[in-house]
């Protein structure tokens, strides 16, 4: 968590305002489990970090096509923040998993390696590239308030209260960029 918020502070020093994951989108659900099991409990905390490691990966891929496609100086910034935030974020999750025994995706999800791919040929690339970091960041947020509120794991929670300003940052960033490049 250290790294979570060690990036978190070096932006906000560095007058970055926000970004947050892409498209988050669904992971391959758990068997059904009844609520108010220990089971059901660790499903919810085991969905949420699978969906976060995918997110991870998208952002990092979604900040390298940015980094090869965009000449505004605004989106590569947002690039380079999000690929450093979210490869911290991977390597705090990976340490996580690791103790909880929660095996972690190794690509993202169907939905985000589409939205990526789609972007490679993409006309307007600057704007459509924003316009998919703040619905990702969006839903990753929800995501992440939502393991914050029913989550029961001690480490996966604090994952998230971690995880959670930086893809907040990273939200307002894209919010910003996208008004700077339709402005």
């Amino acid at each position: 968590m250290t790294r979570i918020r060690t990036c978190l502070v070096a932006a906000a020093a560095a007058g970055a305002v926000g970004a947050a994951p892409v498209a988050a989108g669904a992971v391959t659900a758990a068997p059904t489990v009844p609520a108010g099991t220990a089971s059901h409990a660790r499903s919810i905390d085991v969905r949420f970090a699978r969906a976060n490691e995918q997110t991870n990966l998208a952002e990092i891929a979604l900040g390298k096509l940015a980094l090869q496609r965009s000449h505004r100086a605004a989106v590569r910034h947002l690039a380079h923040v999000t690929i450093r935030d979210h490869r911290a974020a991977r390597a705090e999750l990976e340490a996580v998993a690791g103790k909880e025994g929660i095996a972690l995706p190794e690509r993202p999800n169907a939905q985000q390696r589409a939205a990526v791919a789609k972007l490679r040929t993409a006309h307007a690339f600057n704007r459509k590239l924003l316009r998919v970091e703040i619905a990702g960041h969006k839903l990753s947020i929800a995501q992440t308030r939502k393991e914050l509120a029913n989550g029961r794991n001690k480490r996966v929670r604090h994952y998230a209260r971690a995880y959670l300003p930086v893809a907040k940052m990273h939200l307002r960033m894209a919010r910003r960029d996208l008004r700077r490049v339709t402005g």
